[in-house]
Order: structure tokens, then C-alpha cells, then sequence
């Protein structure tokens, strides 16, 4: 069994770069939120079609989509840890203790919780998960946020890496 505090890959995943315009132009966000509703919802994706033209939240929400099918977990999808976002400060009330949230929402420095948060329907079980897109490297600063958050909720971090499909 591996230690909480370890920041343990999933799986490496090979993406078509044709996914990524797809996305920038608007059309996967409004596909994906139609195929999947109970994974995103009205925030969320008013978040994505305001920054997927410069190619924000692909990943994450590719990830997401792939976490679910593997998992059958949900997932909240960045910003979980702001005050601001109901939907998800109820998820992470019912995930963990009034300390635990405080924690996460609390800005101590300029690293954020992980990208994911996945947790199962019925609020029994969850895990992080840092999203990579190709090239993207972990900061030193970041590890360190993890690592804390790994402690302090008990709950382990996966990463997802995504590299561009060679064009063989």
C-alpha cells in the first residue's frame, strides 16, 4: 500500500491536437456538457466557454470524462476549493470535517488544491487528481501544496499526464 503522501500516476494518455481545436472553438464544451450533465454544470461551463479559446480546462475536463467512465466517480472540476461555488462547497462539506474544508479554501500560498477533486455518488470515498496537458511540468511549490493536502485530507493524489497522438 503506498503512503497518502504520494503523488502516484495514473496513466499517461495520447490526445489528437484536432481534440484541442475542437475544444477552442466551443464546440467540445457544449458536446461534452450535453453528454455528460452530471459531470458539469452551469458554472462550470460558463467557466469553459469563457476561457476555451485560449485552450483552458481541456484537460482537466478530458480527465474528468475518462476518470468518470473508469470510476463511475463525479468530479469538481477546478476552483472547488472557492467559497463562492455552492454546488461544490456542499460536495466538500459532505466529503470532509468543517477543518478540512477550511483548509482547502484557504489561500496560504500562490500553488492551488489539484485540479480534481473525484468523489464517489454517495459521498463514501474520493481521491485528487493533478491534470497534465504535454509539456506541463509539476512546480516544486505545487508538490509541496499536494503533499499537504494529501496529509491533511487522508485522501491520495493522482496525476493524469496527456501527450499529442504521434502521427504514424
Amino acid at each position: 500500500m503506498r503512503c497518502m503522501t504520494e503523488i502516484s500516476k495514473i496513466q499517461t494518455f495520447e490526445v489528437s491536437e484536432k481534440r484541442l481545436t475542437q475544444w477552442k472553438s466551443g464546440q467540445l464544451v457544449r458536446d461534452w456538457a450535453a453528454q455528460f450533465p452530471k459531470l458539469f454544470d452551469e458554472l462550470d461551463v460558463s467557466h469553459a466557454v469563457s476561457v476555451c479559446g485560449k485552450g483552458k480546462l481541456f484537460w482537466e475536463w478530458l480527465a474528468t470524462i475518462l476518470l468518470h467512465q473508469a470510476t463511475g466517480y463525479f468530479s469538481l472540476v477546478t476552483k472547488y476549493e472557492t467559497t463562492s461555488h455552492k454546488r461544490k462547497r456542499r460536495v466538500l462539506e459532505h466529503l470532509f470535517d468543517q477543518d478540512v474544508c477550511h483548509y482547502l479554501t484557504r489561500r496560504a500560498s500562490r500553488a492551488l488544491a489539484p485540479d480534481l477533486l473525484m468523489y464517489a455518488a454517495v459521498h463514501s470515498d474520493c481521491f485528487f487528481c493533478e491534470v497534465k496537458g504535454p509539456g506541463d511540468q509539476s512546480q516544486l511549490e505545487e508538490m509541496r501544496r499536494f503533499t499537504e493536502v494529501a496529509v491533511k485530507t487522508g485522501k491520495s493524489i493522482e496525476m493524469i499526464q496527456f501527450r499529442w497522438r504521434s502521427n504514424r
